[in-house]
């Protein structure tokens, strides 16, 4: 982790189920104890993310694998 931030990379066509998964990282991350601040990007495109991934450093990424265009795979 860089600076003690957990940085958490999530990708999802559908904004329901990024908010769904955001809430269920910080959930776990609580109940594993995880004390470190957790920053969470939101990203509903692929590529978007594939792009900030080559800027921005992540500890953390959750894909969905079924999204039109660039997926998870």
């Amino acid at each position: 982790m860089m600076k003690g931030i957990l940085r958490v990379g999530i990708c999802d066509d559908k904004l329901a189920d990024l908010k769904l998964i955001e809430t269920a990282v910080y959930d776990s991350a609580k109940r594993v104890e995880i004390s470190a601040p957790i920053e969470s990007l939101l990203f509903q495109d692929g590529e978007k993310m594939y792009e900030e991934m080559g800027k921005e450093h992540f500890d953390l990424v959750m894909l969905d694998i079924e999204m039109p265009g660039m997926n998870g795979f």
